[in-house]
């Protein structure tokens, strides 16, 4: 099954990626300041995903990738690179197929954080 996993960076900002059900990154987000703008970009990547006009197709050096966009044309995710013309093609059609119904995972939760701070103190 597909999953949106939410991540923070060690400067405590957010981004997500869209993982397919064959455990690969299909998608990547910017990074986010704040948790809740990244729970609104993957609802917009839902929404997005459901339009094959909002993926633009770019190529560049050789290498295949696209960008998926808003409907007011913002960037909310980018794919990975790839080497043949369908293989982003194929791309496309998984995030197509897989982010409407996507589970989100949020590995950063404030409780998970919690649990680890607690341990940390107790060595």
């Amino acid at each position: 099954m597909a999953e949106f996993i939410i991540s923070k960076t060690r400067e405590a900002e957010y981004f997500f990626c869209l993982r397919s059900g064959r455990n690969e990154i299909i998608l990547s987000s910017e990074i986010y300041r704040l948790k809740q703008a990244v729970r609104n970009g993957i609802h917009a990547v839902r929404l997005s995903a459901l339009n094959d006009h909002r993926f633009e197709r770019k190529n560049a050096q050789g290498c295949y990738y696209f960008v998926l966009r808003s409907a007011n044309g913002e960037a909310l995710g980018f794919s990975t690179t790839y080497h043949a013309l369908r293989s982003r093609e194929e791309g496309i059609e998984a995030v197509k197929r897989t982010a409407p119904t996507a589970e989100e995972i949020d590995l950063c939760s404030d409780d998970i954080l919690q649990v680890e701070k607690i341990q940390f103190v107790n060595y």
